[in-house]
């Protein structure tokens, strides 16, 4: 029964290496694949954090982030509640921009 029991152990450890081995071909292609969007579009993925900061953390509509990523203004009225406050507070006629910086975009509220 022991063998049994050391047979199929080592029969998942060899499982569990194959899984670690195929993860880490992965995580490979998946950043030589980053490398390539990144050669043929420039701050591509500066663009994309961007995006997911201002949508997921700030709660800013996929349009205006689209607009600030295409380089326009967007004027905003409205409540706004950032993730992690517990009050909202209104806009007014806010304008958000964004520009590029030492290949990083930002944001504002003129």
């Amino acid at each position: 029964m022991i063998a049994t029991l050391n047979k199929i152990i080592r029969e998942k450890e060899n499982l569990i290496q194959t899984e670690k081995d195929n993860v880490g071909y992965a995580q490979k292609k998946l950043q030589r694949f980053k490398r390539n969007i990144e050669e043929w579009y420039p701050d591509i993925c500066a663009n994309v954090d961007f995006a997911n900061t201002c949508s997921n953390a700030y709660r800013i509509s996929d349009e205006i982030v689209k607009q600030l990523l295409n380089g326009k203004r967007a004027v905003c009225s409205g409540k706004f509640l950032p993730k992690g406050e517990k009050v909202p507070f209104e806009l007014n006629n806010a304008v958000f921009s964004s520009k590029m910086t030492k290949s990083r975009p930002s944001y504002a509220v003129d």
